[in-house]
């Protein structure tokens, strides 16, 4: 606390800011799931609640059981910074996955495609 002349007592302010994820389809608050997909491509990004994510998968179940699965993009679909998750929210994803992520340099490229599996 700080006095002013007059005698007044002013007190220390504090800020908390507090980070939701909302959820980019219905805007409801909490969206767990980071869901990234590719259409005709063009790769998409999605924050989604639980629900929003099931019923994604569910839309699209009918279509990925007769797709092919490729075992990675082809070649020019590669993820951009626009469309990937930063190296802050992989590791900490990690982390509290309970693996062991390293705090600085490049993340590795199996917690990287782990990260995007469970997403």
């Amino acid at each position: 606390m700080t006095a002013h002349a007059d005698g007044e007592m002013n007190r220390a302010m504090a800020d908390k800011i507090i980070r939701q994820r909302v959820d980019d389809f219905d805007n409801s608050l909490d969206a767990d799931h980071r869901v990234i997909f590719s259409v005709d491509s063009r790769w998409y990004r999605l924050d989604v609640t639980d629900a929003n994510r099931d019923a994604l998968h569910k839309a699209l179940a009918p279509f990925v059981k007769v797709a092919e699965k490729l075992p990675s993009p082809p070649r020019g679909h590669t993820l951009t910074a626009a469309n990937a998750a930063s190296d802050a929210e992989i590791r900490a994803w990690g982390r509290a996955q309970g693996l062991t992520v390293s705090d600085r340099g490049r993340v590795s490229q199996d917690l990287v495609a782990k990260y995007y599996e469970a997403h």
